[in-house]
């Protein structure tokens, strides 16, 4: 199986990916997702070594560029790697970083931001979930049907480049974030990336039982 849809008939969709609930009232503005490549900044794993720093740089940097609100928590990722606890207490972020599940973090969020192109940019999108994403393009290598959704997806505003561009946008249009996330041609644009990229089906794991049954 595979998240994607393919054209091979050995392959079936099943994108598994967690359910997160939608709660009208929320607890925070913003919700920020760090990368979660943590354990190979552990194992001296060079390049991705190299991409943590920068990426908690970008974070560290869109924070700083917030300011609309200072009502945000930022999801810990799931190893505290070295240097980590110094910069978010250097940045006086100490009462924003927390533990919880992002099961729980996620419906008590407006707005969340994913910072690397992985697991949780796809849940968000399976689940339908207001998000922006920052992340350098030059440092995720794309095939050309992919490239083409995520190009899309920029000229949407809803992926940036740059973690300055992604709050300068978050700064003027947090009043009608969620009016922009409603307009009808990019939900249309979801939809067509969901069934392509992380479609979600509620039931399945009992799908995937029965056709490996």
């Amino acid at each position: 199986y595979c998240w994607a849809k393919k054209s091979s008939s050995k392959l079936e969709q099943y994108s598994i990916t967690r359910t997160f609930k939608k709660k009208k009232t929320k607890k925070y503005e913003l919700l920020i997702i760090p990368n979660d490549w943590s354990y190979l900044y552990s194992v001296k794993s060079g390049p991705f070594g190299a991409l943590i720093d920068q990426n908690r740089n970008e974070n560290i940097n869109f924070i700083k560029n917030i300011k609309f609100t200072k009502n945000y928590i930022i999801k810990s990722p799931p190893n505290m790697y070295k240097g980590y606890t110094e910069i978010i207490k250097k940045n006086n972020l100490d009462n924003k970083i927390t533990n919880n599940d992002l099961k729980k973090l996620i419906p008590d969020s407006k707005i969340c931001v994913c910072s690397y192109l992985g697991s949780s940019f796809f849940e968000l999108m399976a689940n339908d979930i207001p998000f922006i994403t920052f992340f350098k393009f030059s440092e995720n290598c794309l095939n050309a049907e992919f490239n083409h959704y995520i190009k899309k997806l920029k000229k949407f505003n809803f992926l940036f480049y740059s973690s300055t561009l992604a709050a300068r946008f978050l700064n003027e249009n947090h009043d009608n974030f969620i009016d922009l996330w409603n307009d009808e041609e990019f939900s249309n644009f979801r939809k067509k990336f969901r069934d392509n990229w992380c479609k979600k089906e509620n039931n399945w794991q009992e799908v995937l039982i029965k056709n490996i049954s």
